[in-house]
């Protein structure tokens, strides 16, 4: 008797493209299950039914029996194409940040379907700015470098990258942020995407040159999203 091949489906978004043999594409897909490279055959042609679904910042859904790090891709279906997102290209290169970042860190696969939630919850955000940078924060802690900002009740003068973390009065570490600019910091570190109100457009500024150089200093980690 033959033995029925069972099918999974599963969502994800595509982070990276790359054209592979003579019609394909490669394309980097993040999932709750981790991140997979999925080949699309003849997806370069023109009349080809993946060539839609086989973009840059797409979300998907397509089929596999077991999961691995390379599976070509079948019975694929667009969940969501982001038009509103690519037709901005200010809009594309802010979400830009939270895709970089899964392209070039390790994630534990512990932590694969918790950022996957992050990842859609940021994508899917009415404040693109505020929610790609509160990813980024978010993240450190997955990858061992969060920021130790809980306060021990002594006065607070700021936030360094050297530390780490707050800077309380009479330490001597060098101020990347000051207090006003560590309390949004403190915001977009510690509330969900969903929740992050509108934050002063200098804090912005700062937060996100702060985060270009934590990235920096603590992983060695240039983000081009961020220059």
């Amino acid at each position: 008797i033959d033995s029925v091949m069972v099918m999974n489906r599963l969502n994800g978004v595509i982070y990276k493209t790359q054209p592979y043999k003579e019609n394909s594409r490669l394309l980097q897909v993040f999932t709750k299950l981790g991140k997979v490279t999925l080949n699309a055959r003849g997806s370069q042609r023109i009349n080809s039914s993946d060539r839609v679904i086989a973009q840059y910042l797409n979300e998907i859904s397509f089929e596999y029996n077991t999961f691995k790090s390379f599976l070509s891709l079948k019975s694929a279906k667009l969940i969501n194409d982001f038009d509103e997102i690519k037709k901005d290209f200010n809009k594309t290169k802010t979400v830009s940040l939270a895709l970089e970042l899964i392209d070039k860190v390790l994630i534990d696969e512990i932590y694969n379907e918790k950022i996957y939630e992050l990842l859609i919850e940021t994508l899917y955000s009415r404040n693109l700015e505020t929610a790609s940078l509160s990813f980024a924060l978010k993240m450190l802690y997955y990858l061992g470098y969060g920021m130790n900002l809980k306060s021990n009740g002594n006065n607070i003068i700021g936030t360094s990258i050297t530390k780490g973390g707050i800077v309380y009065e009479g330490e001597r570490f060098s101020i990347d942020l000051n207090v006003d600019e560590s309390i949004s910091l403190l915001k977009l570190t510690y509330l969900k995407i969903s929740e992050v109100i509108e934050i002063d457009e200098l804090h912005l500024k700062s937060i996100k040159r702060f985060i270009y150089y934590y990235y920096e200093n603590k992983m060695d980690l240039k983000l081009n999203a961020l220059k």
